[in-house]
């Protein structure tokens, strides 16, 4: 399999960032190394180029895991402020990359990547497809809809796709210019079709009144629950605690942390 794509996310570093960081190293010296990866580097390309300027000796570490591709993502992604469209429109970067690593997975679980007929085939190319889709923008944060939306726009309007990834417009836009339907009902724009839910008599105001309780009620209990997290003493709170009880609050945080971003992906689709 070819080493990971470098995912084509929008420069952060200007002439004032890179200034600083000059400055920076050449008073310090260089605080971070740089990743290296099959003699690619998956990061640090500032810092390489301000220590060729300097003159100063590099300092380098091989990257040892299994998904090179989603650690430098995990890096960029916490240097940059993106929209949910530049994050989707980036993902696509990855697609072919992800299908290849889900191709080899389905290849060590069975056969079915020689099919025995052409449907099963076109099966097996739809599960990679998908489960391409859903990594690549599990990867960058956003819902495998919105990486497919921005595959769309790339295929039918580049020109919605520059402003996509520009951050102009939103992906849930662009894709209702390209199709010419709404992204929340599938049916034609011009067409007089209800939202999902659409405020008709004093009963649905009050049904979306008591929604919007509990969404405000839920962000306010994960704002004052998160809040307290920096200040918790993990290593002390541990110390008495057993293997399973450990376990078990890892359990409780993967399922919070699954639910929030559900969430989180639900209210950027409808943004």
């Amino acid at each position: 399999m070819k080493p990971p794509p470098r995912a084509k996310l929008p420069p952060p570093t200007g002439d004032e960032d890179y200034a600083a960081l000059r400055g920076s190293i050449r008073e310090k010296g260089q605080q971070l190394p740089i990743i290296l990866f099959e003699d690619q580097i998956l990061d640090g390309r500032h810092r390489q180029k301000v220590c060729d300027e300097l003159a100063i000796q590099p300092k380098y570490e091989l990257y040892e895991g299994d998904d090179p591709a989603g650690y430098v993502i995990s890096l960029n992604l916490e240097r940059r402020h993106l929209t949910t469209g530049q994050r989707a429109a980036a993902a696509l970067a990855l697609l072919d990359y992800e299908r290849d690593r889900a191709k080899e997975r389905q290849g060590r679980r069975s056969d079915l990547d020689e099919p025995s007929d052409q449907v099963t085939g076109k099966l097996s190319e739809s599960r990679h497809d998908h489960e391409a889709t859903a990594i690549a923008g599990e990867k960058f944060g956003v819902s495998g809809s919105s990486v497919k939306r921005a595959q769309r726009i790339a295929q039918d309007r580049p020109d919605l796709h520059e402003e996509v990834k520009a951050g102009k417009i939103t992906v849930s836009r662009a894709y209702e210019e390209t199709t010419g339907r709404s992204t929340k009902t599938g049916r034609p724009l011009d067409a007089d079709a209800p939202v999902d839910f659409e405020i008709h008599s004093e009963r649905h105001r009050q049904i979306a009144e008591k929604n919007k309780l509990r969404m405000e009620k839920a962000v306010g209990t994960a704002a004052g629950i998160t809040s307290g997290f920096p200040y918790l003493k993990v290593a002390e709170a541990t110390a008495l605690a057993t293997d399973e009880e450990i376990r078990g609050w890892i359990g409780v945080f993967d399922e919070a942390t699954r639910s929030i971003r559900q969430l989180k992906r639900q209210l950027e689709d409808i943004r």
